[in-house]
């Protein structure tokens, strides 16, 4: 049952959030899915939003305006030892903002049957300072997974350099929209090393420029949790997810398709001709 009005108003003054009639967003997940593009740029996932630290930290690092490009992706995330075909379909939608931040909305799917969707605003589309993610069969929408401190953020993610070894150290909590008290924000740390270059046609052959490997691993208190393999695809400036691994499960990402897109050769076959 929806939360009678005058509680949802009280709650949104209480949270920062709109409470005008027309953005119910957060409240509901068949509000949200409604309207995709306004939950994104509700205040939940607006930068001006953000605790000052994060901003700060982010700015800091001087990315160049034009370092993230819009790109959308379909992928299949199949587990070590599947079969190709069989795992979930997920449709990752990048939106640049500003200063390396990106809205990142990824739709997954089993079956052809949508499950859940998730949004986050990140930095240069891997590092998230808020997320959420709603699952179809659930009435209420998810909590927020947010970041409310950003303690060191290693410069010059945006053009990895091999070897090198990239940091983020920051406290993250989550919070519940109609728990009576949030847990404290706990520490967790990034830790990513730049690997080898490639062609980032080898992805998917509709994508230009040069990848770059990351490998990184995430602490939380202090204990590893996971490991993910990114690439970072340096002529749209994000990192998409290749490979996750935590205890007992692997998990590959491989890319489907880039709707919208025209692979480079094809570029250059065309304008051979017109020559």
């Amino acid at each position: 049952m929806r939360p009678p009005l005058l509680i949802v108003l009280a709650l949104s003054a209480a949270l920062g959030l709109s409470a005008c009639a027309n953005d119910p967003a957060v409240y509901t997940v068949k509000d949200v899915l409604a309207n995709r593009q306004a939950h994104m740029k509700s205040p939940l996932f607006a930068l001006e939003m953000l605790p000052l630290s994060v901003r700060d930290q982010v700015t800091a690092t001087k990315v160049p305006a034009n370092a993230v490009k819009p790109l959308a992706l379909l992928v299949e995330r199949v587990a070590v030892g599947g079969t190709a075909g069989t795992g979930a379909i997920g449709k990752l939608t990048f939106m640049p903002l500003s200063d390396g931040w990106t809205h990142v909305i990824s739709e997954w799917s089993a079956n052809d049957i949508p499950f859940r969707t998730n949004f986050a605003l990140c930095y240069l589309g891997v590092d998230c300072v808020r997320q959420q993610s709603l699952l179809h069969n659930r009435q209420s929408a998810g909590e927020l997974i947010e970041v409310t401190q950003i303690h060191r953020l290693t410069p010059g993610r945006h053009v990895p350099i091999r070897g090198q070894q990239y940091i983020l150290d920051m406290q993250v909590r989550s919070r519940g929209f109609w728990a009576s008290q949030d847990p404290p924000a706990q520490p967790e740390r990034h830790v990513c090393t730049a690997g080898e270059s490639y062609e980032a046609a080898s992805l998917h052959p509709k994508l230009g420029g040069m990848a770059t490997e990351l490998a990184c691993e995430i602490f939380v208190n202090d204990v590893l949790r996971s490991r993910v393999r990114y690439a970072q695809l340096l002529d749209y400036g994000i990192g998409v997810e290749v490979e996750t691994s935590t205890t007992g499960w692997v998990a590959r990402t491989v890319i489907r398709d880039v709707p919208g897109a025209v692979s480079p050769s094809s570029v250059a076959a065309l304008s051979a001709r017109k020559d």
